[in-house]
């Protein structure tokens, strides 16, 4: 269940016990009333009710199942969601449940009278079974990445901290009316981010909320958001139906400042979120431009995310004269003409530049020119309409990027 969906039901042990017995009801009674109806179809075969009432034990046992299970996602620790598993994690785990076994079987077999061996078939169980669990909880991958998911036309951004800490930054689609539940949700539970600490929205565009809002909006998704982060200069307006949903689900709503910083981890894995833009000081009044700008530093290196930016906040961000340089640059605006400017890039400085767009977009993003001056600038580029979702991993070595489709 862990390698396919990334969470356990922690009461589906107990759920089963109570339906599996009534499994062979159910294909009894399935085939009894399909087989009547290839026997008499003269006379079942468009009478709802007769048929209903011969599917009458089907339809009663899987109805109290259904509640079941939905009385149970109310319940705390409803699902432990672990993340993603290796095949090398499921086939130490069989291993050792078959040599647990056969250990408790010649200690159940063994002579009475041989005591000792016994106890040593007991305690190398419970040795193998500690080996298992110590490298299982080794095995779990939990290091640092920026997952920039490919959501189509639009922006959606996990970062995991490696600490326990998982950060959306934005998390919509314009190309997609179902990117919360098939791409954010199994994006975040693969990773082991179904709990959220901090969701970051930039602006309110349909591209950057329409996931956060599904996730927000369905109790089923599995996913817990507790912080809101909006600008507290921003777009607002755009935002009045996020914020309400969010205060109907009892999140904490925190609005940020340009200038304003918060940290989590410890020592050398800490992570730093600098909120750039924008600040009370703006005259901008285009949603586009009072994006959000926040520059994530870690281990010595930084990623800066500009939202929608165009050139207009991209001036008065240099303006302010606050440190904009960045190894990894998220291109404003899907690759947009009008952001990026040669300007932006030479304070930017980015070794990496990744664009979220979406394949045969209405808009033409990424534009021509923002890939000739992202060129000029010496920055690779990778796109997510190229490379699918985009990977950024930071460890002491380095950075190393992966694409996947």
């Amino acid at each position: 269940v862990i390698f396919y969906y990334y969470q356990f039901p922690l009461y589906s042990i107990f759920l089963n016990l109570l339906i599996v017995p009534l499994v062979s009801v159910i294909i009894f009674v399935s085939i009894v009333v399909i087989a009547a109806m290839l026997i008499f179809p003269g006379i079942l075969q468009g009478n709802e009710v007769a048929v209903g009432i011969g599917a009458f034990p089907v339809k009663l046992i899987l109805a109290i199942y259904r509640q079941l299970c939905e009385w149970a996602m109310k319940l705390p620790f409803y699902s432990i969601n672990t993340g993603h598993v290796s095949v090398m994690m499921i086939v130490v785990f069989y291993m050792a449940m078959v040599g647990v076994l056969i250990l408790l079987v010649r200690a159940k077999s063994a002579d009475c009278a041989r005591v000792r061996r016994r106890l040593v078939c007991l305690c190398a169980a419970v040795i193998m079974t500690l080996c298992c669990v110590f490298y299982e909880a080794a095995s779990f991958d939990r290091e640092f990445r920026v997952v920039f998911m490919y959501v189509g036309q639009g922006d959606g951004i996990l970062i995991r901290s490696g600490m326990g800490v998982n950060i959306l930054i934005d998390g919509g689609s314009s190309s997609s009316n179902k990117v919360g539940e098939y791409v954010m949700a199994p994006v975040l539970k693969f990773y082991g981010a179904a709990h959220v600490d901090y969701a970051f929205v930039t602006h309110g565009d349909k591209d950057h909320v329409s996931g956060i809002q599904y996730l927000l909006s369905d109790t089923n998704s599995g996913i817990r958001i507790d912080n809101l982060v909006v600008p507290m200069y921003g777009d607002i307006e755009n935002m009045g139906e996020l914020l309400e949903l969010a205060e109907k689900r009892g999140v904490n709503i925190i609005y940020m400042d340009g200038g304003s910083q918060m940290s989590c981890g410890k020592d050398a894995a800490k992570v730093w979120l600098n909120f750039l833009h924008p600040s009370e000081k703006t005259d901008i009044k285009d949603a586009n431009d009072l994006s959000a700008v926040i520059r994530l530093e870690y281990r010595g290196y930084s990623v800066l995310f500009t939202g929608d930016l165009g050139e207009d906040g991209e001036r008065e961000l240099i303006s302010e004269g606050g440190d904009l340089s960045a190894d990894v640059l998220k291109v404003g605006h899907h690759g947009s003409r009008y952001s990026t400017s040669g300007e932006f890039l030479r304070a930017v400085d980015p070794d990496l530049a990744i664009i979220s767009a979406g394949e045969n977009n209405r808009y033409g993003h990424p534009h021509g020119e923002t890939l000739e001056r992202l060129d000029a600038c010496g920055a690779d580029v990778m796109s997510t309409i190229d490379h699918g979702a985009i990977c950024v991993e930071i460890t002491d070595g380095g950075i190393s990027v992966t694409g996947y489709r």
